[in-house]
């Protein structure tokens, strides 16, 4: 499996996931201008550009396909517009407080380390794409505030139910004890969510409410 960021966030934010995943092998990336990854010449980034860099990585590192990708925050949105160019690539996805296809576009671009990230294009891709028929889906979404407003929070749960409209084979389950950072709050819930991807995946079923979750402080919606 693959992992990607939220905005500005190396790879070492997903130690303490790595150290319990138990059904694959897990790996992680630094985008390009992030911890240490080169930064392209141009400084500029789009979530195409992404998508283009992992879809090199995974030949490059040889990794074996098809691939769980889990995406934080807007690396979600990477792995979603992975998943639509490169099914075959794909056989499960894990979100991580991820945005939806429907995330309103920054005014501008953000700073992703050392790159300028612009959304506009990949987010209007994202919009027009068919759904991921019955791919495996795992949404994790926050269960403490976050954001410095309730209209703000309401928004952000809105995306989450849209998530799981984009599979056939979608399961949400809230952090209880978390914030945005999943990975680094509950990594043992993140870690039971990879795996029991992997689980569904081996054994050709639907995802199910793991036990695990709740013992990890999880609960599932929906």
């Amino acid at each position: 499996m693959l992992a990607d960021n939220g905005l500005d966030i190396p790879t070492p934010a997903w130690a303490g996931v790595r150290q319990q995943v138990r059904r694959v092998r897990f790996c992680a990336f630094d985008r390009a201008g992030v911890g240490r990854s080169d930064v392209r010449s141009c400084r500029c980034g789009t979530l195409e550009r992404n998508v283009g860099d992992i879809h090199a990585l995974i030949r490059a590192a040889r990794l074996q396909r098809p691939v769980i990708l889990a995406g934080h925050s807007t690396g979600g949105l990477d792995a979603l517009l992975y998943a639509r160019k490169y099914p075959s690539d794909v056989e499960g996805l894990v979100l991580v407080d991820s945005p939806s296809e429907r995330a309103p576009p920054p005014q501008g671009p953000l700073d992703d380390g050392q790159t300028r990230l612009d959304f506009s294009s990949g987010l209007r891709t994202l919009r027009q794409s068919g759904d991921l028929g019955g791919l495996p889906l795992i949404i994790l979404s926050h269960g403490e505030r976050t954001f410095s407003t309730r209209a703000a929070e309401r928004s952000w749960s809105q995306m989450q139910r849209q998530l799981t409209r984009d599979s056939s084979n979608a399961l949400r389950v809230i952090a209880l004890h978390s914030t945005h950072l999943i990975q680094d709050d509950q990594p043992d819930l993140v870690a039971a969510a990879i795996d029991e991807a992997a689980t569904a995946v081996t054994e050709s079923r639907r995802l199910r409410c793991s036990p695990a979750f709740a013992a990890r402080n999880g609960r599932c919606v929906g």
